[in-house]
């Protein structure tokens, strides 16, 4: 499979088919250069082999995912709308997936794990929603509720696309992470919205009509 750009859930369903199968499936994102004395080239970079995804995990590594992860979910989806349940069934994530932001552009929220932090966050994963960030960026350093270190914006994550996130201890208190979910999105999610639709009349494409109130 050849394509402009790998959102990171095409990359894991990828993944995830070329690691349970005996095809020989690959994903390839192909990147064009211009020169003036050769003209355009095509460079393909392999994102997802066979032979990689078939690798076998490190021991320690887990592959259930951890308590604190899904007590935090837990808490935010008795408190959340029915539109903004976080769902997933990955080792070290959830995602918030708000219905009216396409899937192909890769922005959503999501409750992310690692080996220190559980993180409430905002991911951009793909080149269409770069213009995203100037909203986002802003809000870096702000406390989203009392008991809850400062946004980051991490410039790094996903090839230089960018995510917001507010990293709270692992041993946090789960209805503390839920709060922080909610009120991320409720701070972000109008902005998001009107950047979306500029995104859209940008490649000449219409989104539906979204509220710019809050949930």
């Amino acid at each position: 499979m050849a394509v402009d750009s790998a959102p990171t859930d095409l990359e894991r369903i990828v993944r995830f088919l070329a690691g349970s199968s005996e095809l020989d499936i690959q994903l390839i994102t192909i990147e064009r250069y211009s020169a003036p004395q050769t003209g355009d080239v095509l460079v393909p970079r392999f994102v997802v082999s066979s032979v990689s995804a078939r690798r076998k995990p490190a021991p320690s590594q887990s592959q259930e995912a951890k308590p604190d992860l899904l007590a935090a979910v837990a808490a935010y989806n008795r408190v959340a709308d029915q539109q903004l349940q976080a769902t997933g069934s990955a080792t070290y994530y959830r995602a918030v997936r708000p219905r009216e932001w396409p899937a192909r552009l890769g922005i959503h929220y999501e409750f992310y794990r690692t080996n220190k932090n559980l993180g409430v966050e905002l991911h951009l994963e793909t080149d269409a929603a770069r213009p995203v960030a100037t909203v986002l960026q802003p809000l870096a350093g702000s406390v989203l509720i009392e008991g809850t270190p400062p946004l980051v914006w991490d410039p790094s994550w996903n090839n230089g696309r960018g995510r917001l996130a507010c990293r709270l201890p692992v041993d946090s208190d789960p209805a503390l992470a839920a709060q922080a979910m909610k009120e991320l999105i409720r701070r972000t999610k109008p902005d998001v919205d009107k950047a979306l639709q500029q995104v859209a009349a940008t490649f000449h494409e219409a989104l539906p009509v979204v509220s710019s109130g809050s949930d």
